[in-house]
Parts: C-alpha cells; structure tokens; sequence
C-alpha cells in the first residue's frame, strides 16, 4: 500500500516492488513512533526521507490563521518527505503517527545512490509524485464544488478501501476523530459530527469508545452515486 487516494475509488495494491520494500528497510535502522507523535514539522529543513514500514501518518498543513487541513493519509511501504528533493527543501507540511508507527530514515544522499542503482526506483517517485499532484487537484476541485455531506462521503468509502494485502489490519476502521475528519474535509467539525449520527443511525457505520467503523460501504457508495446524479439533475 501506499495511501488512501481520494480522486479515485480503487482496491489498494502494493505500490513499492517486494524487492524495493526490502532495500529501503534495511537501508538504515528503523524508528518506532507511538501515536500522535510527530515524525516531521512544517517549515522545518527537509534532509530526510521515510519509508513507511508499519502504521499510519497524517500529512498536515497548518495555515497562517492556525487552520489545520490534512492533505494526505500514509499507509504502510509509503514514502514521506519527498520535499527534500524540492528547490527549496522544507517541510511543507507535519508528519504525525495515527497509530504505531516503524519507519525508516533515509538521508537525500543515499536515497539519491539508491535511485541510480535501483533502475525500477526513479520510475516509481515520478509516478507517486504524478499521483499525489494528481489527488490534490481532485481534492481542490471538490472543496470548492461539493458540499460537506458529499465530501465526508467520499472520504469514508475511500478511508475503507479494500486493501489486497490479506490479513489487513485496517479494513473498514477509520483512524481519523470527528475534528480530523473535518479537517479532511475541510468543513466544521460540528457539521461533520451531525452527518456521522445520521449515518450511524441508518447503520451505515459504527461509532464506539473513540472508533469509527464502515458497516455498509455499499450504501455509502449509493448515496455518493445518489447526490452525483441530483446534482446532474439540477
């Protein structure tokens, strides 16, 4: 896996190749993050790149006004910090652990050497940065076009996308609180609280002792399809 993509709903494959998977965690000791530890700060020097081996990491933008706004979910064999390769390298953004977390450091330099000795490597960050540029347009587009209840929607059935990797330990439970969500969403947090009891109330999902979890992602994606065609409609 890599991350959760929100301009495309898909069944989530292994991004990085079995071999590559194992060059890039054995390439320097490994460092284990609990949750809600931070990995990374915005505005910070950008010399080092992470390969994510176990866990999930939220990719946060604070604005000037203190505004939070999450712009990407990691999964495991993700790469972070690729702003190290940026013309002017600092964080654009804080990497934070939403559960146990085992990553790999990995300096520009040697990830440089591992570039031009791993032929399938470079290949595989172009189209992971294609990727990325990609979903955040999408994303764009759908905080100026949508309305929350059509954003949150979209986000639980791409938060419970199937995963290929058997035994998958995250299927269907999503790691993000009702004020992450929002801030997913970019919406306020009361608004985001009110739509998930109305989809808990219709069984849809499931809200207990701090977690959410995706009961019904086929009525989720009935009424995503519901509100794309009223919208048509209009």
């Amino acid at each position: 896996m890599r991350e959760y993509a929100f301009g495309k709903l898909e069944n989530l494959g292994v991004g990085v190749p079995q071999h590559l998977v194992d060059v890039l965690s054995r390439v320097s000791p490994s460092i284990n993050y609990v949750r809600g530890m931070r990995i990374f700060r915005q505005g910070e020097e950008a010399d080092m790149l992470y390969f994510l081996q176990r866990g999930r990491v939220k990719s946060t933008l604070c604005s000037s006004t203190g505004q939070e706004t999450i712009i990407r979910i990691h999964l495991p064999h993700s790469i972070l910090g690729l702003t190290a390769f940026a013309s002017s390298p600092l964080r654009d953004a804080d990497g934070t652990a939403l559960d146990s977390v085992i990553a790999t450091p990995i300096s520009k330099t040697v990830f440089v050497e591992l570039m031009l000795a791993e032929p399938e490597l470079s290949p595989f960050i172009v189209r992971l940065l294609a990727d990325r540029m990609s979903d955040f347009h999408f994303r764009v587009g759908e905080w100026l076009h949508q309305p929350v209840i059509q954003r949150l929607i979209r986000a639980l059935i791409v938060l419970s996308t199937p995963n290929l990797e058997a035994n998958s330990e995250y299927l269907n439970r999503v790691p993000l609180t009702h004020e992450e969500l929002a801030n997913l969403t970019n919406a306020r947090r009361p608004t985001v609280s009110k739509i998930l009891s109305s989809f808990s109330k219709l069984g849809v999902i499931q809200q207990k002792e701090g977690e959410l979890k995706i009961i019904d992602r086929a009525h989720l994606i009935h009424l995503a399809e519901y509100y794309l065609k009223q919208k048509s409609e209009l």
